[in-house]
């Protein structure tokens, strides 16, 4: 009896690998639509999948994973050449990096004992955008610079000519203003307006013990977002960092591509310690925004403010929810 299931079993798990056995003449693309959405849009996409082979198709399953989950969609036989559309929506009411694909086609047994997956495209990748707001133009700043916003205060040496004013003693010569000089009879120089270029500091706090609840955490990363698409919207100089990492600042996209993948860091450091490191790393930092959670007590956030350079402008912003600003 017991050689008798012995074989038996056997001749069933032969039967089940047939069903596992040889390639699908299948072809498929998937069309994410946009691989870039805010919170709460709309992400829709298509599997397109094709029957190249030179014969009918069999019924096959077709799997889209996308993050942790996966959807299943169940393709009948095709004719030669024929091509199967099947629509798919994914979730976004978080922020995310979401990775979709790639297209598995799946062969199973009846009993789901043999399994194959054969890819049939390649994975991509969907950034959930936190929200983000418009925020009031500024030309705060002290780092002068040729490309910056000018601002009403008076220099004897820079690229934005003001006024001309009477000579002093100490003054370079090479500014000195001939033709005026001569119809006055005194000596006249050029005198500039200072150009700056604001160079702003997002420092965004991901410590989970700073943080009441994941809302909190959310409008957290979405006021660093905005913060940095309204500064290099203004073409100015923005530096960012996390906790524990910086953050690449060349264009808009990349910057909210990175915040989409943000996260609690249970092990970080403090703010005071976050502030700190980043004195070190990043130089000509004209304004300092601090961005944490309203449990990050006052004194705290006093002794982050000690190791900003005194003419460093800094702004703690507290995210509490449904609370009025102060």
């Amino acid at each position: 009896m017991h050689v008798q299931l012995v074989v038996a079993g056997q001749g069933l798990l032969a039967v089940c690998a047939l069903f596992v056995l040889g390639r699908h003449q299948l072809s498929a693309r998937f069309d994410l639509g946009r691989d870039r959405v805010v919170v709460g849009e709309r992400a829709n996409g298509a599997i397109f999948v094709t029957n190249g082979s030179r014969r009918r198709s069999l019924p096959v399953t077709v799997e889209l994973p996308v993050g942790r989950a996966s959807a299943a969609f169940h393709i009948p036989s095709m004719r030669v050449g024929d091509e199967r559309e099947e629509l798919f929506a994914i979730p976004t009411h978080r922020r995310a990096i979401i990775p979709v694909g790639p297209v598995l086609s799946v062969r199973s047994d009846p009993f789901a004992l043999f399994r194959r997956e054969q890819p049939l495209t390649r994975d991509h990748e969907l950034y959930v955008h936190p929200r983000t707001v418009r925020l009031e133009s500024s030309a705060t700043g002290l780092i002068r610079d040729l490309e910056g916003q000018t601002v009403r205060k008076l220099s004897d040496s820079d690229v934005a000519f003001h006024a001309l004013r009477p000579y002093v003693p100490g003054d370079d010569r090479r500014y000195i203003h001939w033709k005026s000089s001569a119809r006055t009879g005194t000596l006249m120089v050029r005198q500039f307006e200072e150009t700056r270029r604001s160079h702003l500091l997002v420092a965004l706090s991901t410590r989970l013990d700073d943080y009441a609840s994941d809302e909190e955490f959310e409008v957290a990363v979405s006021v660093a977002g905005s913060l940095g698409v309204q500064c290099l919207g203004e073409g100015q100089t923005l530096s960012g960092s996390t906790s524990t990492r910086r953050l690449r600042t060349p264009t808009v996209q990349q910057w909210l591509d990175q915040l989409s993948g943000v996260d609690y860091e249970p092990t970080s450091p403090r703010l005071s310690e976050l502030v700190r490191r980043l004195v070190r790393e990043v130089s000509g930092a004209s304004v300092a925004v601090l961005v944490c959670g309203a449990l990050v007590d006052p004194t705290e956030i006093r002794r982050a403010r000690r190791f900003l350079p005194i003419d460093v402008r800094t702004i703690v912003v507290q995210a509490r929810p449904g609370a009025q600003s102060q």
